[in-house]
């Protein structure tokens, strides 16, 4: 059997909300989630790198799970224990052992990564996992796991079509992800009224919350660079230490810093070339794009650029018309570009966005990307956002592997 074909001939890209189908498949394979001490990992942005930070700090004593979304070459980056993503032999087993399951459900593909996830967990004897949120909270497939900790990283504006157009109907429906089921609650500390709501819901079970403030700000990170991730960081570190003392295990407040000051989580201006320097950041909102911009302007302040490039591709409904401007004036030269998926932005649109001399749209994205590979001046800074479509061409063109982490 073809797995990936399998799987991917599910329709992954029609978003079906709701818990039932999840509930059914975890029913059928036996409640893998009932027997796992799990983590739920809600935001708008950082749930990745935070869920990384999280996995390196409990790995020191734990065996953990991690799955996340989306992936950027392989499916099977979305499901590791220890670091160590599933095999395709894995994979074959759960299919084959559900496909009855499977077809009479219908659940979505995500909903299918979600439940093979905890059942990989569980055959494996992990200790704990960590899940990341696919899209909001109350619909979402992760909150059928019964997470004993949910935490949130930053909310913002993102997908209102489905979840609302105001950052009050964004917070409500991601903060559902605390539910009778839920015994603590963490979150970076954020805007007034969205710690509000978020307080209202976790009362509602008597639930306490864990305000989270930046204690990494004086630290150097070797890989995941900028301000927003000693946020991340900050909360993974809180969470990892309440773990430890929960479940009473020893450990060293140093050792655990180190494992996260040199956490990797790709795609996060993720430097995947030198000289020239090439930067890969999937900033893809609003929110994302604000933080790779501070990053970029403390890592140019460090360097004496003597060119600078954007490439970049968005999908429609990604409202970025304030974030234009701040990404014009750091490049000389800009190629938009498309990715070949439905819900892609015209490259002309993109362009006509950007209102510069500076913006090209004749290229298409193999052409694009030939250009920058043909790039030689050392002193020429590159950089890739915008979507974590441009992972398959990054790893063909750079070599650049995504398995490890």
């Amino acid at each position: 059997m073809d797995i990936q074909n399998y799987l991917f001939s599910i329709p992954p890209h029609k978003i079906k909300l709701g818990l039932d189908r999840t509930e059914k498949l975890l029913e059928a394979c036996g409640n893998p989630h009932h027997k796992i001490e799990s983590i739920q990992l809600v935001g708008t942005n950082g749930k990745g790198s935070t869920s990384s930070f999280l996995a390196n700090g409990l790995s020191l004593k734990y065996k953990v799970g991690l799955f996340t979304s989306p992936h950027l070459v392989d499916y099977k980056e979305r499901i590791r224990i220890n670091a160590n993503q599933i095999q395709e032999k894995d994979v074959l087993t759960f299919i084959e052992t559900y496909k009855k399951d499977i077809k009479k459900i219908q659940p979505s593909f995500f909903e299918i990564m979600t439940v093979l996830a905890m059942w990989y967990f569980k055959t494996n004897n992990v200790d704990i996992c960590i899940l990341e949120t696919g899209l909001g909270g109350r619909l979402d497939s992760v909150t059928a796991c019964k997470n004993s900790i949910v935490a949130f990283t930053n909310i913002d504006l993102d997908h209102q079509s489905i979840l609302g157009e105001t950052i009050e109907k964004i917070t409500t429906e991601k903060s559902a992800a605390i539910t009778q089921h839920t015994k603590h609650v963490f979150c970076v500390t954020q805007k007034t009224k969205i710690n509000m709501l978020i307080k209202q819901k976790a009362s509602q079970f008597n639930l306490k919350i864990n305000f989270i403030d930046n204690v990494f700000e004086k630290e150097s990170f070797l890989y995941l660079l900028g301000s927003h991730q000693q946020m991340n960081a900050s909360l993974a570190f809180d969470i990892i230490k309440h773990t430890y003392k929960k479940n009473k295990v020893t450990f060293n407040l140093e050792s655990i810093k180190a494992s996260l000051l040199k956490t990797k989580w790709p795609g996060r201006f993720q430097i995947i070339n030198q000289s020239p320097d090439v930067v890969f950041d999937v900033a893809h909102n609003s929110a994302g794009i604000n933080s790779f911009v501070q990053t970029l302007e403390t890592h140019i302040k460090e360097k004496k650029y003597t060119q600078k490039t954007l490439v970049c591709a968005f999908e429609n409904n990604k409202k970025i018309n304030d974030q234009i401007n701040s990404l014009t004036k750091h490049f000389d030269e800009i190629i938009c570009v498309e990715t070949g998926i439905k819900k892609s932005m015209r490259a002309q649109s993109l362009a006509l966005m950007f209102n510069s001399h500076k913006a090209k749209h004749d290229y298409s994205i193999n052409a694009a990307f030939k250009k920058i590979k043909g790039i030689t001046e050392k002193k020429h800074l590159i950089c890739i956002i915008g979507t974590h479509y441009f992972g398959p061409f990054i790893h063909n063109l750079y070599n650049k592997s995504f398995a490890k982490i």
